[in-house]
């Protein structure tokens, strides 16, 4: 415990957990106040437009974001509910959130001057409403191709142009390429404060 702020150092992801401190075995009187969340993904062929995670279900890839979003621009078009609740690189905010950094690594299956973006978004869904929903960017990070799936490209910021996550706000990955069909495969760890 970081006795100056009252912090707990947390070793594992656990928002909103009060934790024991493993250096000095002091029990925290507040909720962890760091935490973390893995983005896995996949576009075996990257689309133009945004794209997002297929579902949960057997017979799908939940990581391959094959699903098309329509749109250039997140916020520009809508998803149902339902599409949104399955993704399968997603996570439930069960309590409020400020991003704090993204890093990780992208390889692109693409010539040395292919692009993507991967988009950090969330939606606010309503209980007992099916409207559908609209994406909000919380950051968008552009990453170039090193030419190969065997040379990664690096993801690395602290700038968001929305760091504000709420209770209840589902937060996923959307990706759009600039060369139609490249394979894209990325890692992530996005870090709150």
């Amino acid at each position: 415990m970081d006795f100056n702020t009252s912090k707990v150092k947390c070793s594992a992801s656990s928002v909103g957990i009060f934790q024991t401190s493993t250096a000095n075995k002091v029990k925290s009187n507040k909720p962890c106040c760091c935490d973390y969340h893995i983005f896995t993904g996949l576009s075996a062929s990257v689309l133009l437009n945004y794209s997002y995670s297929e579902d949960i279900l057997d017979t799908r890839a939940p990581f391959d974001h094959d699903q098309d979003y329509g749109h250039t621009t997140v916020g520009g078009a809508t998803i149902l509910p339902s599409p949104v609740l399955r993704m399968g690189s997603s996570f439930i905010a069960d309590t409020n959130l400020k991003l704090d950094s993204i890093y990780g690594y992208m390889t692109i299956n693409g010539a040395s001057s292919a692009t993507a973006t991967i988009a950090i978004c969330k939606v606010t869904p309503a209980v007992g409403v099916s409207s559908a929903l609209t994406p909000v960017a919380l950051g968008e990070f552009i990453v170039t191709s090193n030419d190969s799936n065997q040379e990664y490209s690096l993801i690395d910021s602290k700038s968001f142009s929305n760091i504000n996550v709420s209770k209840g706000d589902i937060v996923f990955t959307m990706i759009k390429g600039s060369n139609d069909g490249d394979g894209i495969y990325w890692r992530t760890k996005l870090k709150f404060r």
